[in-house]
């Protein structure tokens, strides 16, 4: 019986410093990346939706808090209603349809 050893230099492999970060080989043969064109058309596919989804025309702008937005979450039934929260302690209630914006302020 016949087994096949593969056989490495210690020095390639091996860090020089402590916190060194190892070195990584790539083989660009594609018969050794079977799956290499499936994800780059799965990338390439992505990156035109990606190009439509901000084609899109522009809706509204959402400005008004003024300290930074923390949470963002959309009404489970509306797709037009959405909720904001900034840092400030306000709770903004936006109408992205009418432009309707209902503030609440948590604390002081």
């Amino acid at each position: 019986m016949k087994i096949k050893v593969i056989q490495r230099d210690a020095t390639e492999h091996t860090r020089t410093r402590p916190k060194e970060l190892q070195r990584v080989t790539q083989n660009a043969d594609p018969k050794f990346h079977p799956f290499e064109r499936p994800r780059e058309y799965t990338r390439a596919v992505n990156a035109v939706k990606t190009q439509r989804m901000f084609a899109k025309p522009f809706v509204r702008a959402l400005d008004g808090h003024r300290d930074s937005v923390y949470v963002m979450s959309r009404h489970p039934n509306k797709m037009t209603l959405f909720a904001s929260g900034s840092a400030d302690g306000e709770v903004r209630l936006w109408d992205i349809s009418s432009g309707y914006v209902t503030t609440m302020k948590l604390f002081h």
